[in-house]
């Protein structure tokens, strides 16, 4: 048997199922979760022997598009196995086709939610689609670098926070009034609010065990927010920040991260993301310098468009 015959082989026994994603159970949990103000959303599932191989959601809007995944971190294929996802690709183009779909845009999972993120995207690209954009998530990457970078950093930030008195909070988000605080915060400094309030309190309802606060208090007095999400079992995804400027004490974006990383080290994870530090398409470059200081990786989480 040839090579081609064997992939083609391999092919052959695999079939597309279409199901609806609502309450659909996945590691990465939004991809279950209902938009709401959004028409169906779909799961297409790569099927082999009865087992799936490979998953995409997609949810579609009235213009005749579908979009994985809108109003998340991202979406796109999450695969077992590389082997004929080439003709997984070209299967859910023909389906979305056949529900009158005229274009598809993908947020392709970067590394480390989806190991095969670059093998992924070249096939994109072979198969005509267009970039949109591209936003570098900076890593890290390892659970004893994780222990590391904390152990490094606690010493000092926490000997500087007891002696101005402030105090470092996390667990599991209770109320929201904080959110208040994180949107004035922001846009004092002139950052556009790029997450939708009611969607977030929706998603923390529905999933109360995934959605962490951080907090550094002074007394009564609140200095800095942040909101993680545990976006898989092995990650932790650093979603929300921010500080008031206003305050006179120093040091408030590292003890934040300094939480984060005591969260990442109690929740066992592998990585902590630290997401973009890019926004309206310009890069925050002391952003990226701040984060780089306690990262270790960085990936392209890459957006495709196609027009059938």
């Amino acid at each position: 048997m040839t090579l081609k015959n064997f992939n083609d082989c391999i092919v052959s026994e695999l079939e597309l199922q279409i199901v609806p994603a609502l309450n659909t159970k996945r590691d990465y949990f939004l991809q279950g979760y209902s938009l709401g103000d959004e028409s169906p959303h779909e799961e297409y599932r790569w099927i082999k022997n009865g087992k799936i191989r490979g998953v995409i959601a997609f949810s579609f809007d009235q213009n005749e598009k579908a979009v994985s995944l809108p109003f998340c971190p991202f979406g796109g294929f999450f695969i077992e196995s590389f082997f004929g996802f080439d003709q997984f690709i070209k299967d859910v183009e023909t389906a979305l086709k056949s529900r009158g779909i005229r274009s598809v845009q993908i947020m392709q999972a970067p590394f480390p939610y989806e190991s095969k993120a670059d093998l992924i995207n070249n096939i994109f690209f072979k198969n005509g689609y267009q970039i949109h954009s591209i936003h570098t998530h900076q890593i890290l990457f390892g659970r004893k670098e994780i222990k590391k970078v904390f152990r490094d950093q606690a010493d000092r930030l926490l000997k500087k926070a007891g002696e101005n008195q402030l105090k470092l909070h996390y667990g599991k988000i209770l109320n929201f009034s904080f959110l208040q605080e994180i949107e004035l915060w922001n846009s004092q400094k002139g950052y556009p609010m790029t997450w939708d309030a009611n969607r977030l309190i929706d998603q923390v309802s529905l999933f109360p065990e995934r959605y962490f606060q951080i907090s550094i208090t002074s007394g009564e007095v609140s200095l800095a927010h942040a909101v993680a999400v545990k976006l898989t079992s092995y990650t932790v995804y650093y979603f929300l920040s921010a500080f008031d400027s206003k305050s006179q004490f120093k040091n408030l974006g590292e003890l934040l991260v300094l939480g984060l990383l005591k969260l990442a080290k109690d929740e066992k994870v592998d990585s902590v993301d630290f997401g973009s530090s890019e926004s309206e398409g310009h890069i925050n470059d002391s952003l990226m310098f701040f984060k780089s200081r306690f990262s270790n990786d960085i990936s392209n989480k890459i957006t495709w468009e196609k027009t059938f």
